[in-house]
């Protein structure tokens, strides 16, 4: 599931075993791994840009989607957050029963629309 992709992802980027982006990453993972880096250090804009190319190589749209939600609910557009968890749960619902544990979500958690996917 995606959830787990973007779980194993961050403890790669936790125990340091992902480092800084190359200057320029060009595959799936190399793009994904990059934008999940540039996020969790806050840098919103690289992100942005890591996970827009990403989409463009057609990888694993729930991924993707979750990612984007990341994204959004650290830009505070929790309206776009929603609607991306939204459409990653349609890709993957099994995803579903993480959400609620997810600290990248927290701030979503009052929000009707939130309670509502889960």
């Amino acid at each position: 599931s995606q959830l787990v992709q973007a779980a194993v992802v961050r403890h790669r980027v936790c125990q340091g075993r992902i480092s800084p982006p190359t200057l320029s990453p060009k595959g799936f993972q190399e793009l994904v791994d990059a934008a999940t880096f540039c996020l969790n250090r806050g840098e919103l804009e690289p992100a942005a840009t890591y996970l827009a190319q990403a989409r463009k190589q057609k990888g694993d749209a729930g991924l993707l989607n979750y990612i984007d939600a990341v994204l959004q609910c650290k830009k505070g557009d929790t309206n776009k957050a929603i609607d991306a968890l939204g459409k990653s749960l349609a890709a993957d619902p099994t995803a579903r029963a993480a959400l609620r544990h997810d600290p990248d979500f927290e701030p979503l958690h009052a929000l009707d629309g939130f309670k509502k996917l889960l």
